[in-house]
């Protein structure tokens, strides 16, 4: 029973991203700041962000390439944290246990922020899971990934290296 609901979920889910992606955020756009919750329910600051160069990861816990590129990413916050980099990963799990388990089982250092209602993934046209948005400092979206594989890293860390030689100080 537990199986067909995860895979209800994920059916339900795909579905809200296929719809909400008809509006999908393109490189150069200014990236969307829709609320999203810490794990205390309290608001996201996305104003916290300013001046950074941000990967806006979207993931499940039943998305499979997630429990891949949740070790990569956290690697390269880890490496380019301070140059201004950070990785917030946006959960959209409709029950926070069930991300509460994955964040168990794949422990990052990352940012983690809550889907509020499905509006996150529509604001930024999400159309796979995972799907990243690499933001520049100056606000706008440099880069789209969607899905992860381990061969997509070397080029994410080049996008990343780029993003953070352009505006630094």
């Amino acid at each position: 029973m537990r199986g067909v609901l995860a895979l209800l979920r994920g059916l339900i889910t795909t579905l809200v991203l296929h719809v909400g992606a008809a509006h999908a955020v393109a490189v150069g756009d200014a990236a969307p700041t829709p609320r999203i919750e810490r794990e205390d329910a309290t608001a996201f600051d996305w104003t916290a962000l300013s001046g950074k160069v941000v990967l806006v990861d979207f993931w499940a816990s039943w998305c499979g390439p997630c429990r891949h590129s949740f070790p990569a990413l956290d690697a390269l916050q880890k490496q380019h944290a301070a140059a201004g980099f950070v990785v917030l990963g946006v959960n959209v799990d409709e029950q926070r246990p069930d991300a509460a388990r994955f964040l168990r089982e794949v422990p990052v250092g990352f940012s983690i922020a809550y889907d509020v209602g499905g509006i996150a993934p529509g604001a930024f046209g999400v159309k796979a899971m995972p799907s990243s948005y690499l933001v520049g400092r100056d606000g706008r979206v440099r880069a789209v990934h969607l899905g992860f594989k381990n061969s997509d890293v070397g080029r994410l860390e080049a996008e990343i290296r780029e993003a953070l030689a352009e505006g630094a100080e």
